[in-house]
């Protein structure tokens, strides 16, 4: 199966009893209040209150069959409080969903015994712990991203991974977009990790670390400044994903990396190999990757996540424009769409975009020098948004909206005056709206 549609979908399914007759644990209501309580009021508009019952009434809990708590799902329920070390004696917690909230003081270091996923992107915790418990059978977060005004997560994976176990639940991790250092650890082995996302990040080494992951489907390590030669693949059969780009990796591409047979999206570019780079099957799609990339770096919102899906981002992907032969991406539009994060660099990877428009978000940091690349871009639309720095040198005649409501944006080169038409053409075929 050479779907690729995990890896828009980056919160894992969890199967439970929710709702109906199951009659809460008394130990895990108890529990459930206390930590409602202290992440804030917001709980509230999901029921949770000490007037209802967590397992019949409470959005986003679920439980099973013995009135356990094992999900919890709030993903951008407005808590503003902080995480209690009280919620490790959810016994049977696998799911634990608090993203996009406002959470803040320091992440707790306590052991979630049974934890499968941990969502906490996008909060605003003060302090991580430098290094988990043995006992914790997931090894770190799954996912904690920072928010763009929240200093990222410091220090080595060693850390993370102090004493170099097996940790046997772990099935997806992603510490992506922080300032991790040094080597991954050849003592960090998983059985079940599924989805591994170190990427944009500091980290150094070989990569032959992945040979520790024979069940891995998502792997991405790209943005990064991993030297060395590659690893024999061979053993990776269930790879569907593999993001290499922007790092210092040599050598040649070995063979056993075509040969995998679910591979379905691949990229080595950017990096310092020797001799020409393999061509891969017809069903590796290159612009899925790419674009997969540009929504990480938004943060996988949630729109894109339910349209985003399969191998052909011409077939009606939200947002994506193609030729009059459905195969070439010629546009993106994704203006007024609630994004977050950045602008990804791996967008200059599109060759024949020839309008970019993102306006009307809230996009930070500055616009990648990757897109200087788009040798075809007309037009690049990014006001309205956060973003700060000097605009990349575009082809000449391409036409650059940003000043309206940024910070301190720059442009490298002097603005090019497009013909009127020539505008009015790229806004109707991209579907641009001026309201």
């Amino acid at each position: 199966m050479r779907s690729i549609a995990a890896a828009v979908a980056v919160a894992s399914v969890l199967l439970a009893v929710a709702g109906g007759s199951v009659v809460t644990n008394r130990d895990d209501e108890h529990v459930l209040h206390v930590v409602a309580a202290a992440l804030g009021p917001a709980g509230r508009s999901l029921n949770w209150d000490n007037c209802t019952r967590p397992c019949q009434d409470w959005e986003g809990v679920s439980c099973n069959a013995n009135g356990s708590v094992v999900g919890i799902s709030a993903r951008g329920a407005g808590f503003n409080g902080t995480l209690l070390e009280d919620a490790h004696y959810l016994r049977e917690l696998h799911h634990l969903d608090l993203r996009d909230n406002d959470i803040t003081g320091p992440l707790p270091d306590v052991p979630f015994l049974n934890l499968k996923t941990l969502h906490l992107d996008c909060n605003a915790f003060t302090a991580v712990p430098a290094g988990l418990s043995a006992e914790r059978e997931a090894a770190s977060p799954t996912s904690t991203r920072s928010k763009p005004t929240t200093p990222p997560i410091t220090g080595t994976l060693s850390a993370f991974l102090r004493n170099g176990t097996a940790y046997a639940n772990l099935v997806h991790v992603s510490l992506a977009r922080n300032r991790l250092t040094g080597p991954v650890p050849a003592t960090f082995v998983s059985k079940k990790l599924e989805h591994l996302d170190l990427s944009d990040n500091l980290l150094t080494g070989t990569i032959d670390f992945v040979i520790n992951f024979p069940n891995i489907k998502i792997l991405r390590l790209d943005g990064n400044s991993f030297a060395g030669q590659l690893p024999d693949f061979q053993r990776l059969k269930k790879l569907e994903i593999l993001l290499l780009g922007q790092n210092q990796l040599t050598g040649l591409v070995p063979p056993s990396l075509m040969q995998l047979p679910n591979l379905a999206a691949v990229t080595l570019a950017d990096n310092l190999f020797q001799g020409p780079l393999p061509e891969f099957g017809p069903w590796v799609h290159n612009d899925v990757v790419l674009l997969l990339s540009v929504a990480a770096g938004f943060e996988f919102p949630a729109s894109l996540a339910a349209s985003w899906k399969g191998n052909s981002p011409c077939a009606g992907w939200m947002g994506v424009h193609c030729d009059k032969t459905g195969a070439t991406i010629t546009g993106i539009n994704l203006c007024r769409h609630g994004l977050n994060g950045t602008i990804h660099p791996a967008i200059g990877g599109l060759r024949s975009l020839r309008a970019v428009l993102l306006s009307g978000n809230n996009l930070g940091g500055a616009v990648p020098a990757t897109i200087s690349r788009l040798a075809d871009l007309l037009l690049l639309d990014v006001s309205d948004n956060q973003i700060n720095g000097s605009i990349p040198r575009l082809p000449r005649g391409a036409v650059v909206w940003a000043d309206q409501g940024n910070t301190a944006v720059a442009l490298s080169s002097p603005p090019a005056s497009l013909p009127t038409a020539t505008i009015f053409f790229v806004l109707a075929t991209f579907c641009y709206s001026l309201s």
